[in-house]
């Protein structure tokens, strides 16, 4: 009721607004127009129509709102609903699907069917290769939920388009994006407290939110991490004698919205999406440099940060580690593919990839990256963000830096020749290791332990192998299908050590049963309901498999996949089992 109260509200004061801006023929047209826009854009838009109308005319001003509606499309669900009202959808768009398919009569038709609900709600297929995996996600309300709020991407960029994030309007990501976000997060906090994990054979249980607490879905947890990581790499670099470099690559200038220095509109600007920004940089740089280096023999390890310039089109920085005799062809080898893309367009031989030299003498290559490392997690330490026309302070702008990576679903911080952090990580929660492998993973289990990252990257130069390893178990969504999940790990191909034993139930926990029993008996409406469904299991396991965390409906990470806690003082506290 409130939800629709509310949107009542606002297409009235559309209405209104319009009715004193433009001509009465013209006011239920417009009021069309604008009012599948989200409110907090329309007030901007409606000056810049008022203005078009007075300096060029009705037409001009009318024929712009087409032009601007084509921005937030013209079909599927209003792309100014709320979370509640995409759950809804999803019902609907569920149910739809499966009531339609008692009409396919073969393979052909069904993959027309779901084409066509598809292109209805304007979204991409499944990109699964059996036609019953297809379906299966198709008549899942959890599986158009994610598709659905992956539509609140296409808001975001038509408010780059419009002009609502810059330095002087939303940094690095609109306020629209980074309120919906403020409010998934709330509600997936309230989630990790409503639920808990029980283990079946020890009995010890602990609420998601304690174990989010205790791994690296904890922001200074993974700041810890990231910079032992670094400090490890930089210790080995030192001992084998490599130079170290801090380079910058960005993106030619027809993918930036807005000028880096007032926030003014950059007439380049060709409406490139940061998602695509960031391909981009993957694809079209990075990917072919690191073919190159590799066919030439070149030796490189570190780290890359990605983090958005103030209109939110990416930018990387990287510390890397390169032999000295290999440093001027591997600099040449990224300058080349860096600008091979408008290499003569102003500014770009000076700012789209710039080299520092990391001086020993002056401070530490992980010193170096420390803010960057900070300012796109919490902002701890690094004081005021200069990306900011405020200079405010980047405690209070990584939050919006979370927004943006999350929407946008970029990877944040990317490691190159180093080691897989997983293993280090499986071998860090055994507390003691097995006699059986001492010889071969005592050393390796050792710097695991603590936290000593140039030791093990060390051993892996000199020949450890050692990899996850992985169980496949049955999908708890679609039915004859399988998940990974880390077990253990491998170490030279053959011999497996487990590091997860037992299995976890993920169950409501009484008290919040209690209390969303006693709310349905004296308030049973749409919230009660959508309350009941949000804390459903398969709505908190939702998994990013590479980086070991839960995610949330829009990208956002959580727990460490099903990651017990350890029994040690460095870990989730622990309770007795009821």
């Amino acid at each position: 009721m409130y939800a629709t109260t509310t949107a009542h509200t606002g297409q009235d004061r559309l209405h209104n607004y319009l009715c004193s801006i433009a001509e009465r023929d013209d006011v239920e047209f417009l009021t069309g127009q604008f009012a599948p826009i989200p409110q907090s854009f329309q007030p901007k838009l409606l000056k810049e129509y008022s203005q078009i109308k007075t300096s060029k005319g009705r037409k001009e001003a009318n024929l712009w709102s087409f032009d601007l509606r084509a921005l937030f499309g013209n079909s599927g669900i209003n792309y100014a609903a709320d979370d509640s009202e995409i759950i809804e959808a999803a019902e609907q768009a569920a149910r739809d699907v499966r009531n339609r398919l008692a009409n396919c009569s073969s393979e052909e038709t069904t993959l027309e069917m779901l084409a066509q609900a598809a292109k209805r709600h304007e979204i991409e297929l499944p990109h699964c290769k059996k036609t019953s995996e297809i379906v299966q996600r198709m008549i899942a309300e959890k599986w158009w939920r994610r598709q659905l709020r992956k539509r609140f991407s296409k808001i975001e960029a038509a408010a780059i388009s419009i002009g609502c994030v810059h330095k002087r309007a939303g940094l690095y990501a609109s306020n629209e994006t980074v309120y919906r976000r403020q409010k998934q997060r709330r509600k997936n906090a309230r989630l990790l407290e409503s639920m808990e994990a029980v283990h079946n054979q020890t009995g010890q249980i602990c609420t998601l939110a304690e174990l989010a607490s205790t791994n690296v879905s904890n922001p200074t947890i993974r700041r810890a991490e990231l910079m032992t990581r670094i400090r490890g790499i930089e210790e080995f670099s030192n001992l084998i004698g490599y130079s170290g470099l801090f380079l910058t690559l960005t993106t030619p200038s027809r993918m930036h919205a807005r000028s880096s220095i007032d926030g003014t509109t950059n007439p380049k600007y060709n409406n490139t999406r940061p998602d695509s920004a960031q391909h981009y940089l993957v694809d079209k740089v990075w990917a072919p440099v690191m073919a190159k280096l590799k066919r030439d023999g070149v030796d490189y390890f570190g780290v890359r940060i990605v983090e958005p310039h103030h209109d939110g089109t990416p930018h990387w920085h990287m510390l890397v580690f390169v032999k000295p005799d290999q440093q001027a062809h591997f600099l040449a080898t990224i300058r080349e593919y860096a600008l091979r893309d408008s290499p003569n367009e102003r500014g770009a031989q000076e700012r789209r990839f710039t080299v520092v030299p990391i001086n020993p003498s002056k401070g530490s290559a992980a010193g170096y990256v420390a803010k960057y490392i900070s300012k796109n997690i919490d902002g701890f330490a690094v004081g005021s963000d200069h990306e900011s026309s405020s200079n405010a302070d980047a405690s209070k702008t990584s939050e919006r830096v979370e927004a943006w990576a999350s929407l946008w679903r970029i990877r944040q911080f990317q490691f190159f020749g180093t080691p897989s952090v997983t293993p280090y990580r499986e071998l860090r929660r055994i507390e003691t290791l097995p006699e059986s492998m001492q010889d071969v993973l005592g050393e390796a289990w050792k710097a695991a332990d603590e936290g000593d990252w140039r030791t093990y990257m060390q051993l892996h130069r000199d020949g450890l192998r050692i990899k996850p390893h992985w169980e496949d178990r049955p999908s708890t969504n679609y039915p004859d299908e399988f998940n990974k999940r880390v077990r253990g790990v491998v170490v030279h191909g053959d011999l497996h050590l487990i590091t997860r034993e037992g299995e976890w139930e993920i169950r409501e926990k009484e008290s919040s049963r209690e209390a969303r029993l006693l709310t349905s008996w004296t308030c049973v409406n749409n919230s009660t309901r959508q309350h009941q469904q949000s804390i459903k299991r398969e709505e908190l396991l939702t998994f990013d498999d590479e980086n070991g965390v839960f995610m949330d409906g829009i990208g956002g990470r959580f727990i460490e996949h099903r990651e017990p806690p350890r029994t040690d003082a460095r870990l989730a506290p622990q309770r007795e089992a009821r």
